[in-house]
């Protein structure tokens, strides 16, 4: 199984994590690792076959935006190339809100029409990986161009507050500083955004807690639970039925555990 990870363009870098392109081809059926619950939303474009989730086969390209766990199939034979788009900023690339974006899998084609069939053809002809970034990149940015949400309230700002903020409830807050009611935050934020500003805050605090002990590959999760803000164990332990099905334990010690899709900051 192969990663790799590229950083995008200077003027894509407030929108968009990272590039990254997976492979795996050595024929013997592999377990994909279990997607959890996010916050942000990724574009797939599939370089070979693409993968199937619950037996059914997705669109060569397609968003994939996950608000509960989420299983892929497995398989022998996975090669695609990932945007991985910061929470929230998908918005400023098309027209379609977030709760039709939220656990489905939008073909390219659905969101752009004609563009996206030109584009796939150019990622289709091109020869290596860089080509194909700079394609999708030259797109992304004449979409921005159309589609920039020009806003009232920054809720980029707001956003990426809250994303980093996990340790503590500072939703009330965070609406006081934008100006507006706690219930006209909750109404807005959720017209937008497709979920509740508190379950936003609940997948990014477990999301940021769960990134922390797997990429230190450790299962002594306590003191990393309470620094991300959970009151105690029994704090935790609920959460992480809720968004994984499993005891932290029983989560961390699984072989699935050693593969995921959790990624150190480039």
């Amino acid at each position: 199984m192969k990663k790799t990870h590229y950083k995008p363009t200077p003027l894509l870098v407030p929108y968009i994590d990272r590039f990254y392109v997976w492979e795996y081809t050595n024929g013997k059926t592999f377990e994909m690792p279990e997607v959890l619950a996010g916050t942000g939303l990724e574009i797939i474009f599939h370089l070979g076959e693409p993968y199937t989730i619950a037996r059914n086969t997705l669109q060569k390209a397609h968003t994939f935006c996950p608000r509960k766990k989420t299983r892929i199939d497995a398989n022998s034979h996975v090669h695609f190339l990932s945007i991985r788009f910061k929470s929230g900023t998908f918005r400023h690339f098309c027209d379609i809100p977030f709760k039709l974006l939220n656990d489905t899998y939008l073909s390219t084609e659905d969101i752009w029409g004609k563009e996206a069939v030109l584009l796939q053809e150019k990622i289709d002809t091109s020869i290596d990986i860089t080509a194909k970034i700079q394609a999708i990149e030259s797109f992304l940015l004449l979409q921005l161009i159309k589609h920039r949400q020009k806003e009232t309230i920054d809720w980029d700002a707001i956003i990426h507050h809250l994303y980093k903020n996990v340790q503590s409830n500072t939703l009330e807050t965070t609406s006081s500083k934008a100006g507006i009611s706690f219930r006209h935050f909750e109404r807005c934020f959720g017209s937008r955004f497709g979920i509740s500003p508190k379950k936003f805050h609940r997948i990014a605090r477990f999301q940021t807690t769960i990134k922390k002990l797997l990429l230190n590959h450790t299962t002594d999760y306590l003191q990393t639970a309470l620094t991300y803000g959970y009151y105690d164990q029994s704090h935790f332990i609920r959460e992480c039925k809720v968004f994984t099905g499993q005891t932290p334990v029983e989560y961390l010690q699984t072989k699935k555990a050693g593969h995921h899709f959790y990624y150190k900051s480039i």
